[in-house]
């Protein structure tokens, strides 16, 4: 016997409980809160009471988590999914890699690396940009000489550029807060499909604006941009994602 293999075999088995006991729990929860005498909030109820999720392990089975990586992060261009995507493929967890790594994040990869030793001149790599489609050898080493040239940054500078050498930080963006509000928008999308079968969907966006302490026109955004998000997936995994 495989011991790798079979310890695989176990890791993806405790996985498929989880996920299981997880909705079974939810669905629990739901039934109980409109029961007479069920104290929860609905919206808490129909979301597992979660402030947010991992939105890859949410939208599918583990065998497609890698291919809908890659859907949010060409849908979003947030590297969080990329880094996902990775870890996914590389699981350290579990002793080797589990799928060859794609492309896409190798390409993303290549160009942190790039942009990362760039930082390490002390210089700023933002000034010197991405090599262009079709630029030539001459051409690029030109620019990259001219910006040699250019004006030095400190040690302590380049320490911060980190998240904006890994595409973390873009224009005053804050990409895993993106990511995070991304996981809650579609939590919430989910929480008043299934809720709402439940207590009504009204009854849902009530308990929803008041669980986020915000207006009737900000829950309806929410669900609105969750839904989105999910059928833009669902058009190429649809059996697979959950009903809203």
């Amino acid at each position: 016997m495989n011991p790798v293999g079979s310890r695989q075999g176990v890791l993806r088995r405790r996985d498929r409980s989880s996920r299981t006991e997880g909705i079974t729990t939810c669905k629990e929860k739901v039934d109980h809160a409109g029961t007479e005498g069920g104290s929860e909030n609905p919206a808490d109820a129909a979301s597992g009471g979660a402030d947010t999720v991992d939105i890859v392990d949410t939208l599918s089975p583990a065998t497609d988590q890698v291919a809908v990586s890659f859907q949010l992060y060409e849908r979003t261009r947030n590297p969080i999914y990329a880094w996902r995507a990775i870890w996914l493929c590389l699981r350290p967890d579990r002793g080797q890699p589990t799928h060859p790594l794609p492309d896409w994040c190798s390409e993303y990869l290549g160009r942190c690396a790039e942009r990362m030793l760039r930082l390490c001149e002390l210089r700023d790599p933002r000034l010197l940009g991405e090599r262009q489609d079709g630029e030539s050898d001459d051409a690029y080493n030109t620019r990259i000489n001219k910006w040699r040239q250019g004006p030095r940054i400190t040690a302590d500078d380049a320490l911060h550029m980190v998240p904006q050498v890994l595409g973390l930080s873009h224009q005053g963006k804050n990409r895993i807060l993106e990511a995070h509000r991304d996981a809650q928008k579609v939590i919430d999308a989910v929480a008043v499909g299934l809720g709402g079968q439940v207590f009504g969907a009204q009854q849902m966006l009530t308990s929803l604006m008041e669980r986020h302490n915000i207006a009737d026109r900000q829950a309806k955004n929410r669900v609105k941009d969750g839904k989105k998000l999910l059928d833009s997936l669902a058009g190429r995994r649809g059996k697979n994602l959950p009903a809203t």
